[in-house]
């Protein structure tokens, strides 16, 4: 079926230069994802290859850009990225610097470094690209709304979560005057801001706003549709968030099998899946079930090769259920590697949520071990940050502080125990 849809693709170019027969269906009008999508924009290009135009051709750029996000959007970042740096060198050396198309291709290699855990980076190319196509004269909406949303996200993912709120509601509520809720781009708004809410501790509004989009994208796009997909997964990590364990469980349970049927089991969307339902499933009260699917998503990661962000959050999730376990030495030294990992790196640092959800973890690891002292110090800084960074009703600042309440009795001084870094 793929090669008949590449045929009836090159013909449509050759007869009526129509493209879009190579991104969506023309019977239903629904844009093509996953396999089929791939398999679409690598024949895309390799049909405008075949004529032979330049690299500087408009043509050949454009083909090369949607292969590019076709990549991204399958989870193949780093070759979506050798292509994304093309096609923004090519269009700095033709366009300059001041093109809307050069700041465009900005946007789109500032969200591969996203995919990739490279927040810092995304967000200063983000931020950049964005302050010049707002001020641009003759840029169309859509182009401002893909830039505008795409700085939300970054902000979002490295950490900064008010300026992203702000900027993810003024984009919703401005979606939804202009076209309605039942609208692609609207349920996208939608989803970036219930997601925001609830990492900020705004749980009425994200379950308010996750519970109206589900629906919806239920009855327009159907339930294997990535996007519903995404909006399950968000819907789980909500029941977390509300410590609705054994719903964030069953949930999870259900998206990962849909997930391995729609993306294929070593796709990054899947293999997040299986790290959260086995979070889930050691929060629900059963952590030896968790542990060798943990494993299993932790193996899938590194076999990616990269992303290290993502595998230390993963290990900080082994870390927390090795701790359940009472195996608490092998935990703390899962932890601290990680947490040190997260510190060093520039795209987290010490102030990042999941760099702070690690610490706060190891502090309660490192007083179940029976060093005290370190635990609770480590416990009281990290609550300290998250109060300031995230306020204190999010989920990660709630758990810091059931941790530090849980502390036993300050010891005598001198009573003390460290653990050296080894556990």
């Amino acid at each position: 079926h793929v090669e008949c849809l590449i045929e009836l693709a090159k013909h449509n170019r050759e007869n009526h230069g129509d493209w879009l027969g190579w991104q969506e269906c023309g019977t239903c009008k629904a844009r093509f994802t996953g396999p089929v999508q791939r398999a679409l924009a690598k024949a895309w290009f390799g049909c405008v290859e075949s004529l032979h135009l330049p690299p500087e051709n408009e043509e050949h750029t454009g083909a090369l850009l949607n292969l590019a996000c076709d990549l991204n959007e399958n989870g193949e970042y780093p070759e979506a990225e050798s292509l994304l740096a093309q096609v923004h060198a090519t269009r700095l050396e033709v366009l300059g610097p001041t093109h809307i198309d050069t700041h465009v291709a900005s946007v789109y290699l500032a969200k591969t470094y996203r995919y990739q855990g490279n927040y810092t980076q995304a967000l200063a190319l983000h931020i950049e690209a964005d302050a010049a196509i707002r001020v641009m004269e003759g840029v169309d909406d859509q182009t401002k709304l893909f830039s505008r949303s795409e700085l939300g996200l970054s902000y979002q993912y490295a950490g900064q979560l008010e300026p992203a709120h702000a900027i993810q509601r003024e984009l919703f509520e401005a979606r939804k005057a202009a076209v309605g809720l039942d609208n692609a781009e609207t349920q996208e708004m939608m989803e970036q801001l219930a997601n925001t809410s609830r990492e900020l501790g705004k749980t009425e509004e994200a379950v308010d706003l996750f519970t109206d989009l589900i629906a919806r994208r239920k009855r327009v796009l159907g339930e294997l549709h990535p996007h519903t997909l995404n909006s399950m997964s968000s819907l789980a990590i909500l029941h977390m968030a509300q410590e609705e364990y054994t719903s964030a469980r069953e949930l999870a349970q259900e998206v990962l099998a849909l997930e391995e049927q729609v993306y294929g089991a070593t796709h990054p969307n899947t293999i997040i899946g299986v790290h959260n339902l086995g979070l889930y499933t050691a929060l629900a009260g059963r952590p030896s079930e968790a542990e060798p699917t943990l494993r299993r998503a932790i193996a899938a990661q590194i076999q990616l090769g990269f992303d290290q962000q993502t595998l230390c959050f993963f290990r900080a999730s082994l870390g927390l259920t090795l701790s359940m376990l009472g195996r608490h030495s092998e935990a703390v030294t899962e932890l601290r590697d990680a947490h040190r990992t997260q510190v060093e790196t520039d795209s987290l640092g010490l102030e990042h949520p999941s760099t702070l959800r690690t610490a706060s973890i190891l502090g309660a690891a490192l007083v179940a071990a029976g060093a005290v002292e370190e635990g609770r110090g480590l416990l009281t800084r990290t609550l300290a940050i998250q109060t300031r960074v995230l306020t204190a009703k999010t989920y990660d600042a709630r758990q810091t502080a059931k941790r530090l309440e849980q502390c036993p009795p300050t010891e005598p001084a001198g009573a003390a125990r460290r653990l050296d870094h080894g556990g």
